[in-house]
């Protein structure tokens, strides 16, 4: 999404806040990217030394994320939904910057669910988000935002790269967030019926 922002806006500055644990800490250097580090851990973790932790941890990223904005000075905020975009989506709540988020499941995260009277538009990657966000008004649907290399390929190379049988019907099962393992059990239970 970064990138086709750059491609349409090509003076439009983009930089990222992330945690050096996720993921973000290798993609989003990789790409050219500046990004900025807070310290926040899980969003309310399993245990109760992380419910005592996570208050302060929050606090602590949230003035972490203040200073990483008032140095890179943005016209906006986009949190893409996880709970690391919480602390940025507060601090530019609190310095008058315009905030927005970006849900991409059906069923938004509870950091969207949480965050949306902060911002002032969710947008959705599926019409049915505006279900589950207490102030459905704010949601946009826009649909999920696709890279422009992801449609460069053949079926034939499709088939090639992953080793697969033209003559048999492939069925790619992709998911994540809070459904992954109940969308995987639900597959494979569909399949053994069918025999």
């Amino acid at each position: 999404m970064a990138a086709a922002l750059g491609e349409i806006e090509p003076d439009c500055r983009i930089s990222f806040i992330g945690t050096r644990r996720g993921l973000e800490a290798r993609v989003v250097p990789a790409q050219g990217f500046p990004l900025d580090f807070i310290s926040i851990g899980g969003f309310l973790g399993k245990g109760p030394a992380d419910r005592i932790r996570f208050p302060f941890q929050m606090a602590l990223s949230t003035m972490q994320s203040i200073r990483h904005l008032r140095r890179r000075k943005p016209e906006a905020v986009l949190g893409t939904g996880g709970y690391v975009c919480a602390p940025p989506v507060l601090a530019a709540r609190l310095l008058g910057i315009p905030a927005y988020l970006l849900a991409l499941d059906a069923m938004p995260s509870k950091a969207v669910r949480m965050l949306a009277r902060h911002v002032r538009r969710v947008f959705a990657g599926f019409p049915e988000c505006a279900d589950h966000i207490g102030q459905p008004e704010k949601v946009v649907y826009t649909g999920n935002p696709l890279r422009g290399d992801l449609n460069r390929h053949s079926r034939e190379e499709g088939l090639g790269e992953f080793g697969l049988d033209p003559g048999k019907k492939t069925i790619l099962v992709y998911g994540g967030s809070q459904g992954a393992h109940s969308i995987n059990l639900n597959v494979a239970g569909a399949i053994s019926a069918q025999g």
